[in-house]
């Protein structure tokens, strides 16, 4: 998280150039303009949501972000965009694991595949 209110408009506009400029799951571009206490936020198009860069959760392989709803009071949800076995068909999943410093092992995505399915079995 940041504080904003203690940045100055240097700090920020640092921050947003360091930042990637395309999120290289979804292809969304970074927002030039602004971000968030969250971080630098990345927009589609038309832009009624603001997205982070999704993080990578090792544990149970997926890659989370959080939504900002950019016309319901900049409401926060947090959320599961994909996970890990479901980019291995990409022409860029090589990439996509570069740039999270993952290692994808196949018997290893399948125990979480099964993991998450006994999970969501259970909850029902």
């Amino acid at each position: 998280m940041y504080d904003l209110e203690s940045m100055s408009a240097a700090e920020m506009k640092k921050i947003i150039e360091e930042a990637p400029k395309v999120e290289p799951i979804t292809g969304y571009v970074r927002c030039n303009a602004y971000m968030f206490h969250e971080g630098v936020v990345y927009l589609p198009n038309p832009a009624y949501d603001a997205y982070t860069l999704p993080t990578y959760d090792e544990e149970d392989g997926s890659f989370s972000w959080t939504r900002i709803d950019m016309d319901d009071d900049f409401r926060r949800e947090h959320e599961v965009l994909c996970y890990l076995d479901d980019l291995r068909d990409r022409e860029d999943f090589e990439e996509i694991k570069k740039f999270y410093g993952v290692e994808y092992d196949p018997v290893v995505a399948q125990e979480i595949i099964d993991s998450v399915m006994e999970n969501l079995k259970a909850n029902k």
